[in-house]
């Protein structure tokens, strides 16, 4: 049984990462948007909102506190912080 369901996105979710220290996860969609939010309990930390690409793969840092996101565009990946 799940400890808390969370709509984290109104369109398809591409990809999912989570943190090195499972701390967080963040979820990317086919509009572009990113959202950071606590693997605890849910609740939405950070969105990243105007991509104008589709996120198809999401990867943590070894750090933890920054975030790549990939999307299918003949350009470099970009570097969220």
């Amino acid at each position: 049984k799940p400890r808390w369901n969370i709509a984290a996105h109104a369109n398809t979710i591409y990809a999912l990462a989570v943190s090195p220290d499972g701390k967080l996860f963040a979820t990317g969609d086919r509009d572009g948007t990113i959202r950071i939010s606590q693997t605890s309990d849910g609740q939405r930390l950070h969105e990243i909102t105007g991509l104008g690409h589709p996120v198809y793969g999401l990867a943590f840092h070894p750090d933890g506190r920054r975030l790549i996101s990939a999307d299918r565009q003949p350009q470099k990946p970009r570097i969220k912080a």
